[in-house]
Order: structure tokens, then sequence, then C-alpha cells
């Protein structure tokens, strides 16, 4: 039996920004609801939730992981087989390597009460990062690059390049997915 209830906390009830893409989606979601109700008119429960059963009852957790799945195999993207709850993980863990030194940034994102509790759940060592960074310190120190990079793990690409890459490649996709998992 599911049992809808507040957040534990004050501090769960936080604001979350999101992407115009994701409004738009959200508003095409409304719509689908709107139909439903009209649909099972008297059968339909309005719990007020953006997710739910086609009679407005809420989704449990076994459900949305199976509609995950089912999704995973239908998108086809090539990214090995994840858990629902592994989204968080590498929302979490990508936020933080994009952040630089805004860590209360992602944490602000993420809920967590304090920075190390974030940190030491998702901030892997990661060993694109660590050349970066190796790279950097060895760009400002000398004025140069002493570190030899694979075409593969190129550390002086750009962010925006290196989605690019990930993006057409699915083979660096599943590389990825299992680094961010790691």
């Amino acid at each position: 039996m599911l049992i809808l209830k507040e957040p534990k906390t004050e501090s769960s009830n936080r604001i979350v920004y999101i992407s115009k893409q994701l409004v738009k989606e959200l508003y095409e979601r409304k719509e689908h609801i709107d139909k439903l109700k009209i649909v099972y008119f008297d059968e339909f429960t309005d719990y007020n939730l953006v997710f739910c059963q086609e009679n407005g009852y809420p989704v449990g957790p076994r459900r949305c992981e199976i509609w995950f799945k089912k999704w995973q195999q239908r998108s086809k993207l090539g990214f090995p087989q994840l858990k629902f709850h592994e989204i968080r993980h590498s929302s979490s863990t990508y936020k933080l390597s994009r952040a630089g030194q805004d860590i209360k940034t992602v944490q602000g994102d993420t809920g967590h009460s304090d920075a190390k509790t974030l940190l030491d759940t998702y901030g892997h060592i990661q060993d694109v990062r660590r050349k970066k960074f190796s790279n950097d310190l060895a760009d400002e120190f000398y004025g140069q690059t002493d570190i030899v990079n694979d075409d593969q793990n190129s550390v002086n690409e750009s962010m925006d390049s290196l989605l690019s890459r990930v993006k057409g490649n699915p083979k660096l996709q599943k590389k990825l997915l299992a680094a961010l998992l790691a």
C-alpha cells in the first residue's frame, strides 16, 4: 500500500529549477492527465500527481522501475541497463563535474543537508578529470602540458565537444556511463 504524505523535513520542500524543454514536457503530461480524467470520469481519483496510473492512483516504486526498464529497451540508446534510482546518482555526479567549485549549487539541487554528504556520496575520483587537472596545473606552472593524451580521452577538449562526441558514439556512451556509475 502506498501512503501519500508530506516530505520528512521542511528543507525537503525546495525550489527546483528546470529547463524550458522540461516545462514543455510537463505541460504535455498535464494535458494527457486531463484527458484521462475525462475518459475515466468517476473512476479517476485526482491526487494532483504528475505521474500516476491511468485512473489517477499513485505509481509505486516497483512500477517506476518497470516503466523505466521498458523505456530503456525502447529507446535503444545503447547504455547499460540502469536501475531507476541510478538516474539520481548519474545526475548528481554529472552536476558535480560541471559545477567546478560551486558545490553549494549542486547541494541545493540534490537536497543534501551538507556538502560533505554530497561529496562523499557522489564525488568520485575520475581519471579524465584527474588528467585535466594535472594538465591545467602544468599549463599554469610551466606554460605547457606535459601529459600525453590518447584520442579517446583527450582532456583538453571542452565539455561541449565531449558531449557532442558522446552523443554520436554508442560505444563511448557505454564507457562514459560505466565511469559515472563506478
